[in-house]
């Protein structure tokens, strides 16, 4: 696994579930797709019937395959949704886009926006700074949990998988340069002070 699920993982997904919570309302009745959802249980958080696991890493999804209910269900390819017809409501993006090139984030966001009209997109955790800039912030804008922040990272970039990946950063006016969308920008889901999230529906 690349990413550690630590205490800091958790409080930061309470976080995360309380926002969308405040931003959607009730969701329940719809479908919940979890976009490279990595080790994470979200969906034991998130009162929804209807839940789609998406990553790349076949291992994490057969991680989640041992233990998931019948309303859930794990795909490793956006094509699968299209070829199963599985119609996503909500798809939640979160603290994954650093990761991701841009070229290819707008490949992933176009793809949803032209399949499913009524989808909505929620990427939470989107850095403005790079790490080393990030990481000395955090000492103003995080100072009430910097010794359980640091400590996740540490613990995440002792692995060389991780210090191998390319982090992306995103400015505000890159999204609100995307034909075709609304796009509503709100403070971060997670703790991370110093990033943002937006909420991304069809123009």
């Amino acid at each position: 696994m690349i990413f550690n699920h630590s205490n800091f993982s958790i409080i930061n997904e309470n976080s995360l579930v309380s926002n969308i919570t405040s931003l959607l309302g009730s969701t329940d009745r719809l479908n919940f797709m979890d976009f490279g959802c990595g080790i994470a249980s979200l969906y034991e958080k998130i009162p929804n019937k209807n839940f789609i696991l998406f990553d790349k890493n076949k291992d994490v999804l057969r991680l989640h395959d041992k233990k998931k209910e019948p309303n859930i269900c794990t795909i490793h390819s956006l094509d699968e949704l299209l070829l199963n017809e599985i119609k996503p409501d909500i798809v939640l993006l979160n603290s994954v886009i650093q990761y991701i090139k841009k070229e290819n984030l707008l490949e992933i966001i176009n793809f949803f926006i032209s399949n499913f009209p009524h989808i909505k997109l929620i990427i939470s955790d989107i850095p403005v700074h790079n790490r080393f800039v990030e990481f000395l912030l955090l000492f103003v804008t995080n100072t009430k949990d910097i010794f359980t922040i640091y400590s996740d990272i540490f613990t995440n970039i002792s692995n060389k998988d991780y210090k191998d990946l390319d982090f992306i950063t995103y400015d505000k006016e890159f999204f609100q340069s995307i034909e075709g969308t609304n796009i509503e920008i709100k403070k971060n889901f997670y703790l991370f002070k110093t990033r943002y999230s937006i909420l991304i529906t069809k123009d």
